[in-house]
């Protein structure tokens, strides 16, 4: 059993290293994005919002890896404390994950077909992606935050909720913040002066980074968290 939990913290402590480190990239693609928008000139916006959209897209999708490695973890943790909620709502979390990517996946190939039936521009069509993307995102990182909650009272490690927390705090906080950017461009297109787009554009993307970075914070407090994992419960 205390081999099985030294494991469980070896893959915990991988995969939120590997979470970090995607959430990294996932910042760096918003701060181009950021870059190209005050640049003010049409190829730049085009050269540093792609390669930041790609960034992004490519460092979400290979974090799937961590959560399955943190998703292990927690399952032989939840053998170890005896607490099937630990890993049933992590499962929850992984599931919905995975398929909010594929949807968002399917979003960005489908643009035409989107902006067609809803009657989107082709901005508004793109920027549909993300959104429901992190409309799953939204939704499962509640169960992540029941998983850890559990995980966090029989192992004493407060790190655990206080990671769940800012998960669900920072999913919110990106849901309501592209919608805002997404639904409002498309809303205001041809309403409001061109040349405030790009300041609000901006407003906008610094307030992802803000939400980027409570996402990280937790990522980094579940990293804590497993390295603070004990054979017994701390008070």
């Amino acid at each position: 059993m205390i081999s099985d939990l030294g494991k469980a913290r070896i893959r915990g402590v991988i995969g939120g290293a590997i979470i970090i480190l995607c959430m990294v990239g996932v910042a760096i693609g918003i701060i181009l994005g950021i870059i190209g928008v005050r640049s003010g000139g049409f190829l730049a916006i085009i050269v540093y919002v792609s390669f930041g959209f790609v960034l992004g897209y490519l460092s979400i999708v290979f974090s799937c890896l961590g959560w399955i490695l943190v998703l292990i973890s927690l399952y032989m943790l939840s053998r170890f404390y005896g607490e099937g909620g630990i890993f049933r709502n992590a499962l929850y979390f992984t599931i919905l994950y995975i398929v909010g990517i594929a949807v968002g996946t399917i979003a960005i190939f489908g643009w035409r077909f989107i902006s067609e039936i809803f009657g989107l521009t082709e901005g508004g069509a793109l920027g549909a992606a993300p959104v429901l993307w992190l409309v799953f995102f939204a939704l499962a990182s509640y169960f992540m935050y029941m998983s850890l909650s559990f995980l966090a009272w029989h192992s004493g490690v407060t790190l655990f909720r206080a990671a769940g927390a800012l998960l669900l705090i920072g999913a919110l906080l990106e849901l309501i913040l592209t919608g805002i950017l997404v639904l409002g461009g498309a809303l205001a297109e041809g309403l409001i002066p061109r040349q405030l787009i790009p300041l609000m554009a901006q407003v906008l993307l610094l307030g992802l980074l803000l939400g980027l970075l409570v996402l990280t914070a937790s990522a980094i407090f579940l990293t804590m968290g497993f390295l603070k994992v004990k054979p017994f419960r701390q008070w």
